[in-house]
């Protein structure tokens, strides 16, 4: 009942909502904020009223769930607007708050477009803002692996390792506290088609990068995306690489598509000449829930 009535007075008067956002469940704000993007997106509302709450939900950063805040109401942002719109927005972003929001928003309407216009479009955001960017990239659920794939490859060309902060330090990657999640944050959902001809070139791209946790999220998932297609050349990758990070990493991307390849034998005995010992313990983890399922 509460969320009905945000949605009406978002609707009726837009900037009430932050003088009682206060009084809401934490659980509640999130949409309260998105109820207020999706207003500020309306060509109809007032120009001043959308500065308004262009500006309040800046002021939101200062908040402890200010981060999800704003990215939420950036890909509501996003998911109205062309990229083209936002374009300018994007150009004369100042604060971390706003670079936040458009970021997530500039992200999102990339989603939507079409290869060719995804490799232009990425091109046109400033320099300065293109980590940002790839970063919200990273994180958004909704469009498949390529695309993700895609956002990797453009902000590691750019040099923007920062583009992929670790679990620990990026509200948005809450989910990955506990790494088994990790398909569950990175759907498959058929826009991979690109990667179904050549899963080990896929392979064999993650295997170029570099040895730094910020992209151990992103090497896991382009395993994952491979051996669903073609998993014994993709084991047999991982199996002779020699022991460090991308082979420990490797193995426990390669438990999720086990089963389905027939293979849990193989991958139980691999599990157990992973060095590192918190990557084998998830490992184990994610094998157990497998044999669970049968």
């Amino acid at each position: 009942m509460r969320k009905h009535w945000l949605k009406l007075v978002a609707e009726q008067d837009p900037l009430k909502v932050f003088s009682v956002l206060g009084d809401v469940p934490a659980n509640e704000r999130i949409d309260a904020v998105e109820n207020l993007a999706v207003v500020w997106g309306y060509d109809s509302t007032d120009p001043h009223v959308r500065d308004e709450i262009w500006t309040k939900l800046l002021d939101l950063d200062g908040e402890p769930w200010g981060n999800m805040a704003l990215f939420s109401a950036g890909q509501i942002i996003g998911s109205e607007r062309r990229p083209q719109e936002l374009l300018p927005l994007l150009e004369a972003a100042r604060s971390p708050a706003e670079r936040k929001l458009l970021g997530a928003a500039f992200a999102v309407s990339l989603y939507g477009q079409e290869d060719e216009e995804f490799a232009v479009e990425f091109g046109l955001i400033p320099v300065a803002m293109r980590a940002e960017v790839a970063a919200a990239g990273l994180i958004i659920d909704d469009g498949g692996t390529r695309r993700i794939l895609e956002f990797a490859k453009l902000a590691l060309a750019e040099g923007h390792l920062d583009a992929f902060p670790p679990a620990a330090e990026h509200p948005a990657f809450a989910d990955f506290a506990d790494e088994t999640n990790y398909p569950s944050v990175f759907p498959e959902n058929g826009n991979d088609a690109d990667y179904d001809n050549d899963p080990g070139g896929l392979a064999d791209w993650a295997l170029t990068l570099p040895d730094d946790p910020r992209v151990t999220g992103i090497y896991r998932i382009a395993l994952q995306g491979a051996a669903k297609r073609d998993y014994s050349t993709i084991r047999a990758k991982v199996e002779v690489l020699p022991p460090g990070w991308q082979r420990d990493h490797g193995i426990a991307a390669l438990v999720e598509s086990a089963r389905k390849a027939g293979e849990m034998t193989i991958v139980d005995g691999l599990i157990e000449t992973i060095g590192d010992p918190e990557i084998r313990t998830e490992a184990r983890v994610g094998y157990r829930h497998l044999i669970e399922e049968e």
